[in-house]
This record gives structure tokens, C-alpha cells and sequence, in this order.
């Protein structure tokens, strides 16, 4: 039988239970280090909720929305937009995960003073989630810190200043995005038992989410994978990357792998990296570029560029798997960096693909009238966890 799906509201602010809806339509997914989406629909003189109750429990900026698979939350996060049409009295939402919060506030600090951030990733991050909920009452959505911090993380050096009126989502994407050691992040979302809601933030270092050995989770084709699709695309990869930052006269820019900058200490700072297993396995130099303003730190630059070109190689390969929700592993038991074994053997692969992915990122409709649950995974080869090669 198909999972039982509901969905229930709370005022973002006060935490205070709205109402639970009656929603149709629903698809939503989740991202590593991004916020996910979600959209349904529901309709006014429905025959489960009253249309002032409906649209009080619904109101765009002020709801948090959840959703329960069974008795577990496998989504929460705030609805931002609302339409309606009056014909078939249709009433249409669209609604992010927490993360996208931090995207919504902007640093100002004290209006006047620079902040110069020295610490390590996670720490920065929860600084500024703790910021931007704290430093002003009306801000506070209830998102807790880390219980945990990784070991041995790369710290690193952020000023925020009050006149580039920056969202806190800028550093944070930074430290998650454009470095080949960066930091990972999401907020788990948790209920327990009793009715109360926790938001709490999860770090890793150098990632979130469990190697295969410790979740045991196999996926294979045939089998658990009903249908899975398996991309490979050049169009947007790179083998050789440059990244720049900005100038500054008080710095010699030092000489770094491939082309020389040189020695003009005026000059925009740059680095690049090259990924030489792509090349010997003949293919062609395949340039890009990439900037980051306010870096003026050499080795910063140069981490920018390695990052650049491990995040697109030659090929990029995204694996998509549509599984059956309800054989093992059941949808809910694996979270968001978790490592799968996968095992598939058909016309693409005849002499088999056993490798090692992550969790990513996923996309669920939920079964409604048909009875038909829809979960999607995306997924990316893992070469840290100790893949099988494929």
C-alpha cells in the first residue's frame, strides 16, 4: 500500500500549530547545501477545511510547512507564494526549505563596522544563521546550532560589510560552493513523538551523510530502480580552470601551476588548476573562467580554481533513479549525503556498473488517488568513499 502522506502548518515565528491541509498536486525534493522546493494545490469549499481556515493556515511568509511520510517528517520549510483562480476555486502554493531563509536577510551589523570572520567553516556558518536569526527579534524562525562541529576543519577569512548589503546566503554559498575542501550543510528537520518541531543545523566536514559501509544501502538494476537515467555530458566541463579575484597593490601575485601571471603586483589576482587525467584520456583543453570578488589571497584564488574544475570534469556524470519507495531501502531511512551501492546490469552497462554515489538530492510526488509514490534520487559518483570504479 502507498504511504500515507499529511501536511501540516505552523506560524514561522511563533511555532504556534496552524491547521493541517488537504492538499493535492504535491511534488517536493531536497538539495545538499541548497534550498529545495515544493509546490501543491488545494481548492477553496473543499469539504475537509473551512476557506477562512484554509487561508489563514497558508499565508505566504508567515507559514512553515511539513510534511509527514507515515509518522516522520521528511520536509519542512516556509511557503512563499500563493495563487488563486476563481474559476475552479484553485488555490496553488509554492514553498522552499528553511535554507532559503538565509537568502531573505541581509547583513547590516551595526551599520558602520566591518566584521572580519577568522574561523573554521561550520563555525562561520552557524555564525551566520545565528546572526541572522538573532540580531533582530522579528528574525528568529527557531533554527537551532549544531550539537557537533567536524574535526579538522579548513578555516577560513570572511569580512562582512554593512555597505555591500550582501545577504547572509552569499557567504554561506561560498564556503559550500567554490572550494575543493568546503564545508556541507542542510537543516534537519525532526519531530518528537510529543508534537514539537525542531529545525537544527547539520554540519560535515569534509562531508555530511554516511560512507556506504555504515548505511548498507544497496540499489540495484534489476531490482529496487525502476527506471534510472545515466547522463554524461561535456557541453559545460572543464579540464583547465581559471579562477580571479581582485587587485591589490600591497601583494606580489606569486606564480602558480600552468601560466605564469607574473610579477605585477597591480594586477587582478588569478589562479588555475587543470585536471591531467582528462587529458590523458585524450580529450581536448576545454578552458573556463570563474570569478570571486573581494579575494585578494593566493591561495585562496587557487583553491577556487581546483574546486572549479573538480566540480565540472570530463565527462560530468549525474545518475537519476527513479526506486520503488517501498522496498529497501524505504524512502525516509537514508538522508541527504548518504552513500548507496549501486549495481546495475543491462544494454548500457552488459558487463555491469558497481560503484559507490551520494545522496544528493531527491524529488518525491506523493501517491494520492492512483496510489503511485514517485521518488526520484539524484545522485553523483563518490570517489572519496572508497567507490568500486564502474
Amino acid at each position: 500500500m502507498a504511504a500515507i502522506y499529511t501536511y501540516l502548518t505552523q506560524d514561522l515565528l511563533s511555532g504556534v500549530t496552524l491547521n493541517e491541509l488537504p492538499l493535492h498536486g504535491v511534488t517536493f525534493d531536497r538539495q545538499l547545501n541548497k534550498a529545495g522546493n515544493m509546490g501543491a494545490s488545494s481548492s477553496l469549499d473543499n469539504a475537509r477545511l473551512d476557506n477562512d481556515d484554509l487561508l489563514a493556515a497558508t499565508t505566504p511568509g508567515k507559514t512553515a510547512l511539513y510534511i509527514y511520510r507515515e509518522n516522520k517528517i521528511v520536509w519542512g520549510g516556509i511557503i512563499w507564494s500563493r495563487w488563486y483562480q476563481s474559476q475552479g476555486k484553485a488555490l496553488q502554493f509554492s514553498a522552499q526549505t528553511f535554507e532559503s531563509y538565509a537568502a531573505r536577510r541581509i547583513f547590516r551589523g551595526d551599520g558602520r563596522t566591518k566584521v572580519t570572520i577568522n574561523k573554521a567553516q561550520c563555525q562561520i556558518i552557524q555564525d551566520c544563521w545565528t546572526d541572522l536569526q538573532w540580531s533582530d527579534p522579528r528574525a528568529n524562525i527557531q533554527v537551532l546550532g549544531a550539537t557537533k562541529f567536524p574535526a579538522n576543519d579548513v578555516v577560513r577569512t570572511y569580512v562582512l560589510d554593512p555597505y555591500a548589503f550582501a545577504t547572509y546566503s552569499t557567504t554561506i554559498e561560498d564556503i559550500t560552493d567554490n572550494y575543493d575542501n568546503s564545508a556541507e550543510y542542510y537543516i534537519d528537520v525532526n519531530e518528537d513523538g510529543n508534537g514539537n518541531i525542531t529545525k537544527q543545523l547539520v554540519f560535515g566536514y569534509p562531508r555530511v551523510g554516511n560512507i556506504v559501509s555504515q548505511t548498507n544501502l544497496i540499489i540495484d538494476y534489476p531490482g529496487n530502480i525502476l527506471n534510472y537515467y545515466y547522463t554524461e555530458n561535456v557541453s559545460d566541463a572543464t579540464n583547465r580552470a581559471f579562477a580571479t579575484g581582485d587587485a591589490d597593490g600591497t601583494i606580489t601575485i606569486q606564480p602558480v601551476p600552468g601560466p605564469t601571471p607574473g610579477d605585477d603586483s597591480t594586477a587582478v589576482i588569478w589562479g588555475v588548476a587543470e585536471d591531467p587525467l582528462s587529458f590523458a584520456s585524450g580529450y581536448p583543453l576545454l578552458d573556463s573562467t570563474k570569478s570571486y570578488s573581494g579575494v585578494i589571497d593566493q591561495n585562496t584564488i587557487n583553491a577556487h580554481a581546483r574546486s572549479d574544475v573538480a566540480s565540472k570534469p570530463t565527462p560530468t556524470i549525474t545518475h537519476t533513479f527513479e526506486i520503488d519507495p517501498v522496498q529497501d531501502p524505504v524512502f525516509g531511512t537514508y538522508g541527504i549525503g548518504d552513500d548507496a551501492h549501486v549495481q546495475i546490469r543491462d544494454s548500457r552497462f552488459p558487463d555491469g556498473l558497481d560503484t559507490v554515489v551520494r545522496v544528493v538530492g531527491w524529488s518525491v510526488t506523493p501517491g494520492e488517488s492512483d496510489g503511485v509514490e514517485q521518488v526520484s534520487l539524484q545522485l553523483q559518483e563518490d570517489d572519496t568513499a572508497g567507490g568500486l570504479g564502474g
